[in-house]
């Protein structure tokens, strides 16, 4: 969406592309059974930070989507994230930093 005076003079709303969207089949799992975190639906929060839209939802990696083309792409913060994110994180306002909690059904190796 974007607005310009007070009003929105453009929207879209779409489907993310993401793996659990190409393979609902796999329901989110590894082929060793553990959680495939870039199984995500993208479908709960819509954050643009660091210059970048991510779609989030709660279980799995955010996605990082553009205005163009449908497609998008796991986003795991150069291999620091290594369990699912919230969807609801916070910015805070005095630093620009991105707050969130990340968690997880099953002891991370």
């Amino acid at each position: 969406m974007r607005l310009e005076n007070g009003r929105a003079v453009w929207y879209r709303n779409r489907y993310v592309r993401t793996t659990l969207f190409e393979k609902p089949e796999a329901m989110g799992m590894s082929a060793d059974g553990t959680p495939d975190r870039t199984a995500s639906l993208a479908n709960t929060h819509v954050i643009c930070h660091a210059g970048k839209i991510m779609a989030l939802e709660e279980g799995h990696f955010p996605w990082v989507v553009s205005q163009g083309p449908r497609h998008g792409r796991p986003h795991d913060f150069g291999g620091k994230l290594k369990t699912a994110m919230t969807a609801h994180p916070r910015i805070c306002p005095e630093t620009g930093e991105l707050l969130f909690f990340g968690y997880g059904a099953v002891p991370r190796t």
